[in-house]
C-alpha cells in the first residue's frame, strides 16, 4: 500500500514537472505593442526604478514618524558589588569623634528601575519642510520611473525592428543562396559536358561559397540580437519567441508625420527634473532660514522602582513617580553655520538657472538634428528602395543572359554582389528610418 502510495506521488511530481518543462519550452508570440507590454511589466531596470519610489515612499513615513509621539520604555535591574559612598563634613567633631568627614553609603544594594517616557515635537519649522521635501524626492522617484518606461519602450522597439530586419535579410540570403545553387548546379552541367570553361563553373562555386559563408554569419547574428531583445523585455535568453507583427506592416505608419510639432520643454523628462530641483533647493533655502526659529516639545515619564539591601528584598515595596514638562530651544548663534548654507542654496540656483538654459539649447538642437536625421533617413530609404530594385533587375537579365549563353558568370557574379549590397543597404535604410522615427518622437518629447 505504501509503495502504490509513493508510486502515485512520484507519477505527479514528474507530471508536475513535465507541464513546467513544456511550458517553459513553449514559444512566445508577440507583436510590438504586445513585446513593449510585456517589457514595461518585466523589464529589471524598470522594476528597479519602481522599488525606488517605493523606497522613497517608506523615507517619507520615517520623517513623518519623527513629529509623531515617541514613547519608549526601559528596564533595569542594577547590583552594586560595592555601593559607592559619600563623604561630608563632620558635624559632630570631638576628642571622641575626631574624624573630619563622615561617609555615608550612596544607595543600597540591589535596584529594579522601570520607567515609560514619552515625547511630542510641537513646532520646528525644520521637520515639516523636510518632509515636504522628502515628497518631492517621490516625485523625483516617478520622473525616473517615467524615464525608465521610456527607455524600455524605445530599446524594446529598436530590438524589434533589428529581429524583424535581419530575419527579412535571412529570408532574402536564403532566395539569393537557392538562386546561386540552381546557376551553379547547370553552369556545372554544362562544363561536365564540355560546353563551358572550367573557370566559369569555379567561378560560381566560389559565390557559392562565399554566399554560405555570408549566411552563416547572418544565422549568427540573429541569435545575438533576439538576445538582445529577451534580455531588454525581460525575458530568459533560453526562452523562445516569435515575432508576428512584419515588416511591411511596421513601414505603413509613419510616425514622422508632425515633423512641424513644437518642442514643449516640460515634456521632456530631463526638463521636468531640472524645475523639481529648482524647487528641491527653494525648500532647503527655506529649511535653513526656518533654522532661526525655536523649536518647541513635551515630555513626561514615569517612574516604578523597588530596591533591597538582599535580591530577594527586591519587589516588597515600590515606589513610583511622574513628571511632565516642555523644552524650548531658542538658536542664538552657531558661527553662522546656516548663513554659509543659505549661501551655498543661492548658488546652486544661480547654477541650476544656467543649467536649464543649457539644456534648453540642448532639446531644441536635439530636436533639430532629429528632424534632420529623420528627413535624411526618409530620403535614403527611396533611394536604395530603387537601388534594390535595380540590382534585382539586373541580377535577373544576367542571369537570363547566361542562361541563353549571351553572358559569363563573371558578369552574373557581380550582379550577385551588387544585388547584396543593395539588399544590405535597403535593410539599414528601412531600419534607420524607423529608428529615426522613434529619436523624434523622443526629441518632441512624447
Amino acid at each position: 500500500m505504501i509503495t502504490r502510495s509513493i508510486i502515485v506521488i512520484v507519477s505527479v511530481l514528474l507530471g508536475v514537472n513535465l507541464a513546467i518543462a513544456q511550458q517553459n519550452n513553449e514559444t512566445k508570440k508577440f507583436s510590438l505593442n504586445e513585446a513593449v507590454s510585456f517589457a514595461l511589466k518585466n523589464n529589471d531596470s524598470l522594476k528597479n526604478a519602481v522599488l525606488d519610489e517605493q523606497i522613497a515612499q517608506k523615507k517619507v513615513k520615517e520623517i513623518t514618524a519623527n513629529g509623531l509621539p515617541q514613547i519608549n520604555a526601559t528596564s533595569s535591574l542594577n547590583h552594586f558589588i560595592k555601593v559607592p559612598s559619600v563623604e561630608i563634613p563632620n558635624p559632630f567633631l570631638s576628642p571622641s569623634n575626631p574624624s573630619p568627614t563622615l561617609s555615608f553609603p550612596q544607595g543600597i544594594p540591589y535596584s529594579w528601575n522601570n520607567t515609560i517616557q514619552a515625547s511630542q515635537l510641537l513646532f520646528d519649522g525644520t521637520f515639516f519642510l523636510g518632509l515636504k521635501a522628502a515628497k518631492e524626492f517621490v516625485e523625483m522617484s516617478k520622473i525616473d520611473i517615467k524615464r525608465s518606461e521610456i527607455d524600455v519602450e524605445n530599446n524594446v522597439t529598436k530590438g524589434y525592428y533589428a529581429a524583424l530586419i535581419i530575419d527579412e535579410n535571412i529570408q532574402l540570403f536564403e532566395n539569393t543562396l537557392k538562386r546561386i545553387e540552381k546557376t551553379y548546379f547547370d553552369i556545372n552541367e554544362l562544363y561536365k559536358n564540355g560546353l563551358v570553361e572550367k573557370i566559369e563553373a569555379d567561378r560560381l562555386r566560389l559565390t557559392l561559397a562565399n554566399t554560405q559563408t555570408q549566411f552563416s554569419q547572418l544565422k549568427d547574428q540573429k541569435e545575438l540580437v533576439y538576445y538582445s531583445l529577451k534580455m531588454q523585455m525581460g525575458l530568459r535568453v533560453n526562452d523562445k519567441i516569435e515575432l508576428t507583427d512584419k515588416l511591411n506592416q511596421l513601414m505603413v505608419t509613419d510616425n514622422g508625420t508632425a515633423t512641424n510639432e513644437k518642442v514643449s520643454y516640460e515634456n521632456r523628462i530631463e526638463y521636468r527634473k531640472l524645475l523639481l530641483a529648482e524647487k528641491l533647493n527653494n525648500l532647503d533655502k527655506k529649511r535653513y532660514q526656518y533654522g532661526y526659529l525655536p523649536s518647541l516639545a513635551a515630555f513626561g515619564n514615569y517612574t516604578y522602582n523597588t530596591f533591597g539591601v538582599e535580591f530577594s528584598n527586591l519587589g516588597n515595596k515600590f515606589f513610583d513617580g511622574s513628571l511632565i514638562g516642555a523644552q524650548l530651544t531658542l538658536p542664538i548663534f552657531d558661527g553662522l553655520r546656516k548663513s554659509a548654507q543659505i549661501q551655498q542654496v543661492k548658488l546652486n540656483a544661480q547654477k541650476l538657472s544656467n543649467t536649464k538654459k543649457m539644456v534648453e539649447n540642448l532639446i531644441d538642437l536635439d530636436r533639430t538634428n532629429a528632424q534632420s536625421r529623420y528627413e535624411r533617413a526618409k530620403e535614403q530609404l527611396v533611394i536604395q528602395k530603387d537601388n534594390f530594385n535595380l540590382a534585382q533587375d539586373i541580377y535577373n537579365k544576367s542571369s537570363l543572359k547566361l542562361k541563353e549563353g549571351v553572358g559569363s558568370t563573371l558578369e552574373l557574379t557581380n550582379a550577385d554582389n551588387d544585388l547584396k549590397q543593395a539588399q544590405t543597404n535597403y535593410l539599414t535604410s528601412i531600419y534607420n528610418w524607423l529608428n529615426a522615427q522613434i529619436e523624434l518622437k523622443r526629441a518632441i518629447g512624447k
